[in-house]
């Protein structure tokens, strides 16, 4: 389900021309980062004390 709607959120992206998304997750959430990770994304960073993790993706 997840690349799904990661799917249909480039698509949205795509139709409004954004070229760069972030997210955040919790730096504890393993399974989460792997995922993002295996879509392209990358850390861009803490935030939040080191409670968050900036993810980045491009289109």
């Amino acid at each position: 389900m997840g690349k799904l709607l990661h799917r249909y959120a480039l698509e949205f992206f795509s139709t409004y021309k954004v070229k760069e998304y972030h997210l955040r997750v919790s730096p504890h959430n393993t399974p989460a980062l792997k995922f993002y990770q295996s879509l392209g994304m990358e850390e861009a960073g803490l935030e939040v004390d080191g409670k968050v993790v900036r993810m980045k993706g491009f289109l």
